[in-house]
């Protein structure tokens, strides 16, 4: 051990023990940043999901309205022939187009020029705020997430309330 050896050591160590606590306060602060951020991440993709599967469910139920509609019309026309008209067969194959591709028609044409995607938009909307699904229920978070995410919903409705607004709903547990 020379004599650099023992300066650097009278001067590391001071020095050690008085920026000791400050650096583990900030590796403290660093972790709490970094689980912060993961859970915001973590909740942007998690409304993300939800909008994504209300807009398809939204949809699914547009085109069961029209396709639903389509093979009522099929039915009734079926219906009138037999019934009213007495034919004594089934109706031709070369009708199901007729009445089938005018409903396709009629689709695409609401949907390109008047307010379909709206009426879509409207309705995923209300599944997502009003309908309870399984992907519009709070998520499970990791035990180690929990107190941070608790303690940030706090900070956040704290916020919110001082700015005069709803507070935020939990969106995991």
């Amino acid at each position: 051990m020379g004599f650099g050896d023992s300066v650097k050591s009278i001067i590391t160590y001071p020095m050690r023990f008085v920026v000791g606590p400050y650096v583990e306060s900030y590796k403290m602060m660093q972790k709490k940043i970094m689980i912060r951020n993961r859970l915001m991440d973590m909740k942007i993709e998690k409304k993300k999901r939800d909008i994504q599967m209300s807009m398809n469910v939204a949809i699914m139920r547009d085109r069961l309205y029209f396709l639903g509609a389509a093979y009522c019309t099929l039915g009734l026309t079926a219906f009138v022939r037999v019934a009213i008209l007495k034919f004594k067969e089934p109706i031709p194959l070369k009708i199901v187009p007729m009445i089938i591709i005018p409903f396709w028609i009629a689709y695409l044409t609401d949907l390109a020029y008047f307010n379909k995607m709206d009426r879509i938009k409207n309705a995923g909307m209300k599944i997502l705020n009003e309908e309870t699904h399984w992907w519009n229920e709070p998520m499970e978070l990791p035990p180690q997430m929990r107190s941070h995410y608790l303690e940030m919903m706090e900070d956040t409705n704290k916020e919110l309330r001082e700015l005069g607004f709803p507070e935020e709903k939990h969106w995991a547990q």
